[in-house]
Formats: C-alpha cells, sequence, structure tokens
C-alpha cells in the first residue's frame, strides 16, 4: 500500500474535491481517483462518493481515514527514532 494513496484520501476529506487534491500533489485527477481506487480494491470497499457537488467518504472511508492519521503520526516518530542511526551525508557541489 503506498501511503500516497491515503494522503490522497485525507485532502480529498478535507477538500471534498478530487481536482483540489490533484492539483495539491501536483497531479492528475486520473492519478488520484485510481489511487483511491486502489486502496478501494486492496481493501474491498467503497471509501468515497461523489456527485455534480463534490466527494464524501463513506464510512468505511472515515475509518480508513482515522488510521491513515495514525499511520502518518507514526511516521513522524519512526524518523525521529531513526535519526541517530542514519549516515550523515555530506553534501558536495559539482565542480
Amino acid at each position: 500500500m503506498q501511503t500516497d494513496f491515503l494522503a490522497y484520501l485525507l485532502d480529498l476529506k478535507e477538500s471534498g474535491s478530487l481536482s483540489k487534491t490533484a492539483q495539491k500533489y501536483y497531479v492528475s485527477y486520473q492519478s488520484v481517483r485510481a489511487g483511491i481506487k486502489n486502496l478501494e480494491r486492496l481493501f474491498a470497499v467503497e471509501l468515497i462518493r461523489c456527485d455534480n457537488h463534490g466527494c464524501v467518504l463513506t464510512e468505511a472511508g472515515e475509518l480508513v481515514a482515522e488510521y491513515a492519521q495514525k499511520i502518518f503520526r507514526e511516521k513522524v516518530f519512526l524518523e525521529e527514532a531513526l535519526k541517530p542511526f542514519q549516515k550523515h551525508a555530506v553534501y558536495k557541489p559539482r565542480d
């Protein structure tokens, strides 16, 4: 599962618009829709409902969004915990 797709779902929850989500992530509308469809296939549930007025998350979509927020919070904690183990890269400009 790609976390990008979860990020699209979280943004869609706030914006209510596939187009606005696509603009925010600098991807096409089709990429956002395909990402969410990928999640729907993965979990075998409908996550969003769209009409002429925009998109809303289904009850299952709300649940996935809730867990997605937890995943992103844990990702930040993991990144912090790994800092002591990371090799420090030194930037060397090209000659």
